[in-house]
């Protein structure tokens, strides 16, 4: 890591830095578990433990400095700030300038885990990504990613999630991105938001605000609410009209890929997705589009597309006789939870299709509405079977059809029993062919119940 204690103590003056100003830091951590000789620790408060009280340990494992709001031992190698997480921000946000990479900075409400693996898979085919791992998208993952960075990297992405407005101001602010990509603007964290569609767009839209005039902001123009965000970068838009810079047609749904054509400046290039669905094809746009403007040629880009393979409970198939258990876990928002439902309408038409839906959080006052839409489009898509988990997950039922009585055997507070209900249903179906979506909330962990799934059928 290119950051040495001169520069901590040029950065924070309040310290007890007694090292030789030309001692390089190692690495930064934040768990005293997996910290290594050489690195900084940095004591964040939480829910349920204070980092402050793993400062000894940290010094104990070979850290040669610590970042601290309080002194919890008199001791030398201390940097003590205001707000520790603000702080580290900080150190992140000069650290990132010691990079003269392309940093792509992706947000948005559906897709943006997704676009982020796609575009790192695609980027590759002409040099080393460095990337967010995992889910470490906020004020304390984004740090992080940063100080991850590979110096030999040829890309950067970073991908930037929020809970309230201010934070991805506050992110980009660290992040400087020279690219910025909002994916969806859709009804995920509206509680954190103020309860709307254009709250959400406001929160989302501090990414486009923030870049600098030199750096480009790629719209997904299809979407009004993206169209009309305000910026001083400079604009490329992508979608499914003509009128866009890259623009997608001839979208057809075959087996387990959509197929479609990308086209830009007269230019046709043929695409097969091995994802399915529309809203595939539109991260798959914007991924075109981000390499594109990365100096990526067509073909290239089309090699990394055709070849990318879903992970990470995005999708997954599973494919048990007659039975297709698709895991798609990872995460839910009302419009994931559509898109979901409509591709498996589209993707196996002569499947029975069931649907193993776990409750969506953070929306707020329009929790039982937003609940009930989704119930309603199950049903209206052909959905026979619909079994659900957790909060306000019953809302579901109601408006999907169900009976009163009927709600017991289709709502559980328990994967096991879950689980075996979906067994049971799928019994009964055994001489049909059977497709059966799992998802919900990331705390709903509904992986958990399509593990029971596979246990039971593998009996």
């Amino acid at each position: 890591m290119n950051l040495t204690f001169k520069e901590l103590k040029t950065l924070f003056p309040h310290h007890t830095l007694t090292l030789a100003d030309d001692v390089c830091v190692a690495g930064i951590s934040r768990d005293t578990r997996n910290i290594k000789p050489g690195d900084i620790y940095v004591a964040i408060k939480g829910e349920t433990h204070d980092g402050h009280d793993y400062v000894a340990v940290a010094f104990e494992k070979g850290a040669v400095a610590a970042l601290v709001e309080n002194v919890p031992v008199k001791r030398d190698n201390l940097i003590i700030v205001p707000h520790v997480i603000r702080a580290l921000g900080e150190l992140a946000a000069y650290y990132r300038r010691k990079f003269t990479q392309p940093l792509i900075a992706i947000t948005g409400s559906n897709g943006k885990t997704t676009t982020k693996e796609l575009l790192a898979h695609v980027l590759s085919q002409q040099g080393l990504v460095s990337a967010t791992q995992g889910n470490l998208n906020n004020h304390i993952g984004v740090p992080f990613t940063i100080f991850s960075f590979d110096p030999k990297a040829h890309f950067l992405v970073v991908e930037m999630g929020m809970s309230h407005p201010g934070e991805i101001a506050w992110l980009t602010k660290i992040a400087n991105p020279t690219v910025g990509l909002i994916t969806s603007i859709g009804q995920a964290h509206l509680e954190g938001v103020g309860g709307t569609l254009e709250k959400v767009a406001q929160a989302k839209g501090e990414l486009f605000d923030g870049l600098e005039p030199s750096a480009t902001a790629i719209y997904f123009a299809d979407d009004p609410l993206i169209a009309g965000l305000p910026t001083r970068a400079q604009k490329i838009t992508f979608g499914f009209e003509p009128t866009r810079d890259v623009w997608a047609s001839d979208i057809t749904l075959q087996g387990n890929q959509t197929r479609f054509i990308v086209r830009q400046d007269g230019q046709e290039t043929p695409i097969t997705l091995n994802l399915v669905g529309k809203h595939h094809v539109q991260n798959a746009l914007a991924v075109f589009t981000l390499a594109r403007h990365g100096g990526l040629a067509p073909d290239s880009i089309q090699n990394g597309l055709n070849s990318f393979r879903m992970t990470l409970n995005r999708g997954k198939i599973i494919s048990v006789g007659k039975i297709i258990l698709i895991d798609d876990t990872y995460n839910a928002n009302p419009d994931s939870m559509k898109a979901a439902l409509k591709s498996i309408a589209e993707q196996y038409p002569h499947h029975v299709k069931v649907a193993v839906l776990g409750g969506m959080l953070e929306l707020g006052k329009n929790a039982a509405k937003l609940h009930s839409q989704v119930g309603k489009f199950a049903k209206e898509i052909g959905v026979k079977e619909l079994f659900v988990y957790g909060q306000n997950s019953p809302f579901y039922l109601r408006s999907y059809g169900y009976k009163k009585e009927e709600e017991n055997e289709h709502f559980f507070r328990g994967h096991s029993d879950l689980a075996r209900a979906v067994i049971m249903c799928l019994q009964n179906k055994s001489d049909q062919k059977t497709v059966v979506l799992f998802k919900g909330s990331r705390g709903m962990t509904m992986e958990k119940a399509l593990e029971h799934v596979k246990v039971l059928l593998a009996k």
